[in-house]
């Protein structure tokens, strides 16, 4: 599984070195490039430009009570622990600033 590829520290985490990327992805994903299609959500209403990031029910439930209380306000494309560290935040971390 490609787990063994991740520095999972919860239940949310990113593979770094992803085998999958290729150069023009890789190049998108440093730049936040990829980020851009989400601004329709938040001009239909569904996103804010800052809040929590959006986490799946798959990630979400292995989440403490504390740490799900995040999913009650509506998800943003920006947050604090992505403009504080972005990747080099841990997990414990991202869930206080958030």
């Amino acid at each position: 599984s490609l787990r063994q590829f991740s520095e999972q520290d919860g239940p949310a985490f990113k593979i770094t070195r992803d085998p999958r990327v290729t150069r023009l992805g890789r190049f998108l994903r440093s730049t936040s490039i990829d980020e851009l299609p989400q601004l329709f959500n938040v001009l239909w209403g569904d996103m804010t430009l800052v809040g929590p990031r959006a986490m799946c029910s798959r990630e979400s439930r292995g989440c403490e009570p504390w740490q799900r209380r995040r999913l009650d306000v509506t998800a943003g494309i920006t947050c604090i622990w992505q403009v504080r560290g972005r990747s080099r935040v841990s997990f414990a971390d991202w869930m206080r600033m958030d």
